[in-house]
């Protein structure tokens, strides 16, 4: 794998804001975005459709979180119903993610990137949470889900046991420990751009040299 190139990775809990923040870098930067088409692609190396691949991915999709599920009952699948399919998608994930790399400079999100990248000379992990009410909020003014009341509320915390459950079986880790990230922000506390202007702030003291690429785009 190229070691010239830098990779940028996020995990983050739903509604904290990665995807944005994943976006906002990849613009300061001039840096690749990559986040669902890695799926896409995944599906068709697997001649499957993106959607039918979506509860094998690593948040079961925010969309499938309030669809046909109980979200007052604990979510359960019996491990032999989706696990080889799971560990296939994985697999592909990953090595469309290392090729990516190897292309050029990119912004991950998810996928247990910063993980796959650990040893990578240039890379940033970044870890976004924040408090149940900005999460909750973010998503509603996304206009992509439309959340309401407790089941809204217990869909989220379901969303983080999902999430933890897949970062554990690739990794063997705990999602939630620091020591996985070189940068940790609440953006419950600051907007997403300022937490924009605080990594790459971060990236350019650590690496100097993207001091030329950085331009800030408002």
């Amino acid at each position: 794998m190229s070691q010239d190139n830098y990779i940028f990775t996020i995990g983050r809990q739903l509604g904290a804001g990665g995807a944005e923040l994943g976006r906002i870098l990849a613009r300061h930067f001039g840096f690749n975005y990559i986040d669902r088409e890695i799926l896409v692609k995944a599906s068709c190396r697997m001649e499957m459709t993106a959607g039918s691949l979506e509860q094998h991915d690593e948040k079961r999709s925010v969309w499938r979180a309030f669809d046909g599920v109980d979200v007052c009952e604990p979510y359960h699948m019996p491990p032999t119903w989706y696990l080889p399919t799971e560990n296939r998608l994985f697999e592909e994930q990953t090595e469309l993610l290392k090729q990516a790399a190897e292309a050029s400079s990119c912004v991950i999100v998810g996928r247990c990137a910063s993980y796959i990248f650990e040893n990578h000379p240039r890379m940033i992990s970044i870890f976004l949470h924040a408090d149940e009410e900005t999460r909750m909020k973010r998503l509603e003014e996304s206009g992509k889900v439309k959340l309401f009341g407790e089941n809204a509320r217990k869909a989220i915390a379901k969303e983080d046991r999902e999430r933890c459950r897949y970062f554990k079986r690739y990794t063997g880790r705990d999602w939630f420990d620091i020591r996985s990230y070189n940068i940790c922000l609440d953006t419950s506390k600051i907007d997403i751009d300022i937490a924009g202007e605080i990594v790459a702030e971060y990236a350019c003291k650590r690496f100097p040299e993207l001091r030329r690429y950085y331009c800030r785009k408002d």
